[in-house]
């Protein structure tokens, strides 16, 4: 556990979503909701801090990197399907 597993495979998934615009994904995890998984993503994409965003504790500087990170990463979540228990 914290090993970086679910980290290191949300990363795979959604640089293979970038690199393929035809390309749809599902994910299912049994751990963290989607909206932990999606904020994690958030963060590497925005590069502001994993705590910031998960707080909403964010300031007017790090509100233009999210707004600009969800601009980006919006076409890519489209073609996501995160499924939800039960299974």
């Amino acid at each position: 556990p914290g090993a970086g597993k679910t980290a290191l495979v949300m990363q795979w998934v959604f640089d293979a979503l970038d690199l393929d615009p035809a390309l749809k994904a599902a994910v299912v995890n049994v751990e963290m909701p989607a909206a932990a998984l999606l904020d994690r993503q958030l963060a590497r994409f925005s590069k502001v801090p994993l705590t910031l965003i998960r707080d909403r504790a964010l300031t007017a500087d790090h509100t233009a990197k999210v707004d600009a990170a969800v601009s980006e990463m919006e076409p890519l979540v489209g073609r996501l399907a995160v499924l939800d228990p039960p299974y």
